[in-house]
């Protein structure tokens, strides 16, 4: 928006930083001369008569009823915050617009929304959100904006700004340590790679180097007026060596013994850092947590860790061919894990079983499969084994704990004589593919319904149903559906197995009271599992894609796991709600 251009609506911020003045306040030497005096005057910079901020659910709810208006809100992936509040409230209206800003994680409902839009018709688009299942209507669009500044805008702000020492606390682990070794020459005490639940001191007044960096020792330097070449490492590890200095050095360090240390400029220093990333004589390997430190090469011949992270992944997305599904691939550092998510993990076992075994010698990198399939395929391909004659009536439906997929057909009468041999090589052709059993369901063939139960005074059905419901009103655990089976027997649905198996007593109980036999659901809510687990998560730990439910375990992607004070708590409740336990998996493990 142009400097003076009234905006055609007005704009609404939610979830944000309600004021930036006491961040601009900081910089308040830097800032143009008008925006400078409204700081001094304690006006708002960012908030005016036309951009204003959220700050209750009533306001939320005032904009939503109001004139048309843009709502700028957090967090972008519509994963929990403010954006998943509008989004379900605004979603089914085709006057709205959403627009996404920002990377969408591939399990995130962002992501989920893109890929409605993109696959299918208006019909069809239905999202969950807060555990709500919204029909989609809105349009939806992309736009590529990031406030994130790049390494040399980084490293710009830090030579500005002239602090002793920086500490990396954000961002991925690769990134933090490329980022490391260029800022390390602007800093006179180094930079700082914390881990997660480390404790580390700053003093107000400079202190000196910590012992971590070795010790600060003059140097006369020992180039006695030599350029550097490829002998230069070799004579500083030479002379390291002999004196027994102690490492890990840092760059300036060692350019300082080669140079001497009033000779050494930042110039020097990078010269230096280049010929030791650039040197094949390893006289010197980086520290593992902290590349931009330097340790002595020993004598000892060299033993490979484990391969850089960017490289292994390379290695591995190498390792395997297209049709192999491999689809997302995820490093978890601290445990030099990464876990693969292939389409279908099952068939990857068998398949490409001694290519994971090598991949793990080459890399020295733990490599775990995600256990569940990548559903949308798993459908797809269940669509694409339906014999020729046959229609798939819906779409299908996955038994996770039973490992199957179920099919709703209408078979022709061309290929009805000869549907079961069809249906047999499809459902082969389909294990073979996925590692799924493929079910086939016909409503046009009327199967032959069981005996009615031999007890001659058994209940009428409805009353039987009435009796159960009564059984667990006001019951947390109390079925979701309640129905008659084969017209054989009545089974009663819970959130899992594990839940109804609590109440075996009780139903029995009511088996022999309404004379019929009373069964238990096999099959999981999986939607319901995952609102609790939803439910239940902090919004502070910021879920980065909807739960993964596996056959004893849920496991809820969060950007930051709960507090230790409040995970065990939790689990119990959920295992209380559920049957099952339930894990908490942030991206640094």
């Amino acid at each position: 928006m142009r400097r003076g251009q009234i905006p055609e609506f007005p704009i609404f911020v939610d979830g944000m930083v309600r004021s930036v003045n006491a961040v601009y306040a900081s910089f308040a030497d830097d800032l143009s001369p008008p925006v400078r005096r409204k700081v001094e005057r304690g006006e708002e910079v960012f908030y005016s008569e036309w951009v204003s901020a959220i700050s209750t659910l009533s306001d939320r709810n005032r904009v939503i009823s109001g004139p048309p208006c843009c709502i700028v809100a957090s967090s972008g992936m519509l994963i929990g915050g403010a954006s998943s509040y509008y989004a379900e409230k605004m979603a089914g209206d085709a006057s709205n617009l959403i627009a996404i800003t920002g990377y969408q994680d591939e399990e995130s409902p962002g992501r989920a929304l893109l890929d409605l839009v993109q696959e299918k018709t208006p019909e069809e688009r239905a999202l969950t959100l807060n555990g709500q299942r919204v029909k989609v209507a809105c349009r939806v669009e992309t736009y590529s904006l990031s406030a994130h500044a790049d390494a040399g805008e980084l490293t710009g702000l830090v030579q500005r700004l002239k602090p002793r020492s920086c500490y990396l606390v954000h961002g991925d682990e690769s990134a933090r340590k490329a980022l490391s070794v260029g800022l390390d020459a602007h800093l006179p005490e180094g930079v700082h790679l914390p881990e997660n639940g480390g404790t580390y001191t700053m003093d107000s007044l400079p202190t000196g180097r910590g012992k971590s960096y070795g010790r600060r020792i003059p140097r006369a330097g020992i180039a006695g007026g030599r350029a550097l070449s490829n002998d230069t490492l070799m004579d500083v590890r030479a002379y390291v060596v002999e004196t027994g200095a102690k490492g890990p050095f840092r760059v300036q360090e060692l350019a300082e013994i080669w140079f001497g240390t009033e000779m050494t400029t930042p110039s020097e220093s990078e010269a230096f850092r280049l010929l030791l990333t650039a040197s094949k004589q390893q006289q010197f390997e980086p520290d593992y947590r902290r590349p931009f430190l330097y340790h002595v090469k020993t004598d000892v011949p060299f033993v490979d860790g484990p391969m850089e992270m960017n490289e292994a992944r390379v290695c591995i997305l190498a390792a395997f061919p297209i049709e192999a599904g491999l689809f997302k691939c995820s490093a978890h550092v601290d445990q030099r894990v990464y876990e693969l998510a292939f389409h279908f993990p099952d068939v990857i076992k068998t398949q490409y079983g001694d290519v994971l075994r090598q991949l793990e010698t080459e890399t020295g990198w733990i490599l775990r499969l995600r256990e569940t399939p990548h559903q949308g395929r798993l459908f797809e391909e269940a669509k694409a084994c339906v014999p020729e004659g046959a229609t798939a009536l819906k779409a299908p439906a996955l038994r996770l704990d039973q490992h199957e997929v179920s099919v709703t057909v209408a078979v022709s009468k061309a290929i009805a004589g000869n549907w079961e041999h069809l249906a047999k090589a499809a459902s082969e052709n389909f294990k073979m593919r996925t590692g799924f059993d493929l079910v086939w369901d016909r409503p046009d063939v009327k199967t032959e319904a069981p005996a009615l139960p031999k007890q001659h005074d058994a209940w009428e059905i409805n009353r039987a149903y009435g009796e159960i419901r009564k059984a667990f009103q006001g019951n947390f655990h109390a079925p979701s559906k309640v129905g008659l089976k084969g017209g054989a027997y009545i089974e009663v649905a819970f959130i899992s197995p594990m839940i109804g198996k609590r109440y075996r007593e009780l139903l029995d109980q009511l088996s022999e009271q309404t004379g019929w036999d009373i069964r238990i659901r096999p099959s999981n809510n999986q939607d319901q599992i995952s609102q609790v687990a939803q439910a239940l998560t902090p919004e502070k730990c910021v879920m980065r894609g909807a739960p993964r439910i596996y056959p004893d375990r849920v496991v809820v992607p969060v950007m930051h796991v709960p507090d230790e004070s409040e995970r065990d708590a939790l689990a119990i409740q959920f295992e209380d709600q559920t049957g099952f336990a339930i894990v908490w998996e942030s991206p640094k493990g």
